[in-house]
């Protein structure tokens, strides 16, 4: 395509990871989530430049989600981030 412009790159890019094997009310436990989390977070970070943010088993509470999405993220996230 001529003239056709490439965006502009990200200044920061930001992942949130969450996994959670231990459910509660019944739910049966899973048994990859949390270690499949931790490692897409670790190859967001070591093969794309991620700044990622693990959420875990029993961190992952409803409140603490709500925190980072609510307060946290937009506290953090600026125009040139992804």
């Amino acid at each position: 395509m001529s003239g056709a412009s490439l965006p502009p790159a990200f200044v920061r890019s930001l992942a949130v990871v969450i996994g959670i094997n231990d459910y509660a009310r019944g739910i049966p436990p899973l048994r990859t989530a949390v270690n499949d989390a931790r490692r897409l977070g670790a190859l967001l970070a070591a093969e794309h430049g991620y700044e990622v943010i693990e959420v875990l088993d029993s961190a992952a509470t409803r409140a603490r989600l709500v925190a980072l999405l609510k307060d946290e993220l937009p506290s953090r996230v600026s125009a040139g981030d992804r």
